[in-house]
Order: C-alpha cells, then sequence, then structure tokens
C-alpha cells in the first residue's frame, strides 16, 4: 500500500483537526448561494473519508465524490466507503476532474500531501475554469522545505522544475525557501494560476456576469511536515451582495491576501483548558490566566480554542 497508510492517523492529526472543523464552518455560510444540501463535495477520502463523515453529517451534504488515485487499494476504499452517496472515481486528479460534470455548486478540497507540482497547478487550473458560481475551492499542499545545504541551489532548482521555471516569480531566491518561506512562494504560485484561470474563463463574457475570485484561506500548520491550504469563494459579479451576506469575514482565520493564519495546538491538560476556557473569548487586552503556560501556546490556544480536538480511547 501507500504510504498514506504508514503515516501517522489521518484523523488524529490536532492541527488537521483544527482547520477542517473551521474549513467546515466556513463552508456553512454558503447558504447565502445556495441550500447547502444541494451542494457537492469532491475531495480525496482515503480510507478514512473524515471529510466526508463531517461534512455529510454537519452541513447535510449528500452528493460527494471522492478521487482515488490508488486504484490498488480499491476494495478498501469501497469497503470503508461511509455513505452510499460517496460516489468514488478511481484515478489521478488530473484525470477525474476533466470528467466530472461542474454544473452544480460544490465545494472542492483538493487535498494533496505533495508538494506544489505541475499536475496540481492544472487541477487548479481546470477547477477554476468550470466551476459554478457560489462554489468554494481549498488546495493542501506540502510546504516543508528540502534539507538546507549552504551555498547550493537545490530548493530554488526543484522548485522550478516541479512548477516550471515560468511560474517561479523571478525575485524568489533560494534564502526565500527556508522555514515558512515555501508556503509564501508556494501560495503565491497558486494564487497566481487561479488569477489566470478566472481571467481566461471571463474572456469575452459581458459586464456584470464577469467570474470574480476571493481569497478565504491560507492556513499554515504542521502535525509534522509543514502545510499550507489556500483558497476561496467563486462568484459572479452580480452575486456582490449575495457575497458580502455570507459575512465570511466575521470568521476570526479567514484571510484575503499573503498574511496567513497559524493554525498551532498547543498541549494542555484537561484542567488547563477548562481553566483558560472560563476566560474565553476575551478582549485582546486582557490577561489570561495560568502564567505557567508560555504566552505563545496561550494565544495559540485563544485562536483555536472552539476547534481544539479532543480525544478518548473508547470501545464502539
Amino acid at each position: 500500500m501507500s504510504s498514506q497508510y504508514e503515516t501517522p492517523n489521518y484523523p488524529l492529526r490536532p492541527a488537521k483537526r483544527v482547520q477542517r472543523k473551521m474549513l467546515c464552518e466556513a463552508f456553512a455560510r454558503l447558504g447565502q448561494f445556495a441550500p447547502l444540501n444541494r451542494y457537492r463535495y469532491v475531495g480525496f477520502g482515503a480510507a478514512y473519508f473524515t471529510d466526508f463523515i463531517l461534512l455529510h453529517k454537519v452541513l447535510g451534504v449528500h452528493d460527494m465524490v471522492s478521487i482515488e488515485r490508488e486504484a490498488e487499494g480499491r476494495g478498501r476504499f469501497l469497503f470503508n466507503r461511509p455513505y452510499r452517496c460517496v460516489e468514488i472515481e478511481f484515478g489521478k486528479s488530473t484525470a477525474v476532474l476533466p470528467r466530472l460534470c461542474w454544473q452544480k455548486r460544490s465545494i472542492v478540497w483538493l487535498d494533496y500531501n505533495d508538494r506544489l507540482d505541475d499536475d496540481i497547478l492544472e487541477d487548479v487550473t481546470h477547477v477554476f475554469g468550470r466551476i459554478h458560481d457560489g462554489s468554494v475551492v481549498a488546495i493542501t499542499v506540502n510546504a516543508h522545505p528540502l534539507p538546507w545545504r549552504p551555498g547550493g541551489k537545490e530548493r530554488l532548482e526543484d522548485l522550478r522544475n516541479r512548477v516550471g521555471k515560468h511560474r517561479v516569480p523571478g525575485r524568489v531566491k533560494q534564502s526565500d525557501l527556508r522555514e515558512w518561506g515555501t508556503a509564501s512562494v508556494s501560495r503565491a504560485i497558486i494564487d497566481e494560476e487561479i488569477k489566470r484561470a478566472i481571467a481566461d474563463r471571463n474572456g469575452l463574457r459581458p459586464a456584470g456576469s464577469r467570474f470574480m475570485y476571493k481569497q478565504l484561506f491560507n492556513f499554515r500548520y504542521a502535525d509534522g511536515q509543514r502545510m499550507l491550504t489556500v483558497g476561496g469563494i467563486v462568484y459572479r459579479e452580480d452575486q456582490s451582495r449575495a457575497l458580502a451576506s455570507c459575512g465570511f469575514e466575521d470568521l476570526s482565520f479567514v484571510r484575503t491576501d499573503e498574511q496567513p493564519f497559524e493554525i498551532y495546538v498547543p498541549n494542555l491538560t484537561y484542567l488547563e483548558r477548562r481553566a483558560l476556557d472560563s476566560g474565553l473569548p476575551r478582549d485582546g487586552a486582557e490577561q489570561m490566566p495560568l502564567d505557567w503556560i508560555p504566552e505563545r501556546e496561550r494565544e495559540a490556544y485563544a485562536r483555536c480554542y472552539r476547534y481544539y480536538p479532543t480525544f478518548a480511547e473508547t470501545e464502539l
């Protein structure tokens, strides 16, 4: 089997769980465009189908497509399919996405484990070139930098080889790809690809009916590897009122520019969490209790406490 079965249990990654809940809360605001049960969800379920279960139970989405590139795992995927409304399409996303019908509003999460490459950007171009207005797309990629070699150009050359030299901004240097720098550059490349796809799509469309894109997500998190999730909503010019009614900007984690929302899940005991919860939500000037916990961790908890994962061992 693929390495996806050898990595830590997907549903138990704490930062990933926080992000998943945040995304779901944002998706829930799409009701201004259409009832949520009329949306379709397209994602990568793998063996756990965690996102599919959440969106079906919380949002009532019952038209769902899971793209699985590992055909040798067909039996396992079919066995673990949680609901009969989940349709499984086997093949690489570059082959499956073009054969899907895009006449329905969709929630799409292209949740890759891989570093950004030409295939991923091809998927981005295809989806944004065809997706229905009122749809949301999120793209997750591995943004962990390659090992650092002083004086070398391996990181920059690797990036150019993966995405194409023409897509890498000329200002990017080897030193820009340290730590979270790879995430910043990857976000810029994806954002430019989205804008290009939208511009090509508008073509000769008359004023007032052109497609627009608004970024909503710019997450960074690490459950081991550094990861980036970027994306947003596609709408028509004449739907600005519906977009405003969604109130996305009211969500603390929404980011509409290059400044990221960093998800860091501190390790806290139950008693510590309960004590911190007693003072939340808070005014920014208020001091948080438990000063033996580093301020960075207390602040991180305040940003994600509503989504903080709770695990328990139980017999089902």
